[in-house]
């Protein structure tokens, strides 16, 4: 799985990094932990502060458009994003800590 950022803008005024970016991928198309663990690791942050806001792909085609959100904290995050998008974005996170209780 290749990522190529199309576009990264600063707001200040959320406190995130917008990022527009496409995903090139040789079998199935990427699920979004996949996408956020490697967008991640590509940008130098955290995963839980990354929120996947969109992932489209084409019918027949190896690449799929996303947009994503990074969060300076998680208390900001928090704040300003919409609770089923977190919910989405991190779902295994969530799922290892509702096997620990």
């Amino acid at each position: 799985m290749d990522i190529n950022i199309k576009n990264k803008k600063e707001n200040k005024l959320l406190n995130r990094t917008e990022v527009e970016f496409e995903v090139s991928y040789e079998s199935s198309t990427p699920s979004r932990q996949q996408v956020i663990q490697k967008l991640a690791a590509l940008l130098k942050v955290k995963s839980n502060l990354v929120i996947l806001s969109e992932l489209r792909s084409d019918f027949g085609n190896k690449k799929a458009k996303a947009k994503a959100n990074i969060y300076v904290d998680e208390e900001t995050m928090q704040d300003i994003e919409r609770e089923y998008l977190i919910k989405r974005s991190h779902k295994e996170e969530s799922k290892k800590e509702e096997a620990k209780e």
